[in-house]
């Protein structure tokens, strides 16, 4: 049985960042959310259960970028 987790870490600052760009708009903001993605699989192996596969993603966001005018 495989057993699947998934996360996001970000830093309070990129965080405050992003929600006071968010909070000061008056319509929606676009924009690109950079960082890095992991993808881990466990296996544990037991006397009672051996097919005990644990995988785990995780998504590190380190900067954010939004766009004010887009281009149409």
């Amino acid at each position: 049985m495989a057993d699947s987790n998934s996360s996001v870490r970000i830093s309070g600052f990129v965080l405050g960042s992003l929600m006071f760009q968010h909070f000061n708009s008056d319509s929606d903001v676009e924009g690109l959310i950079l960082g890095e993605s992991k993808a881990e699989a466990r296996s544990n192996i037991t006397d009672s259960q051996i097919d005990n596969i644990q995988f785990e993603h995780t998504m590190n966001i380190q900067k954010h970028i939004s766009c004010r005018k887009l281009n149409r």
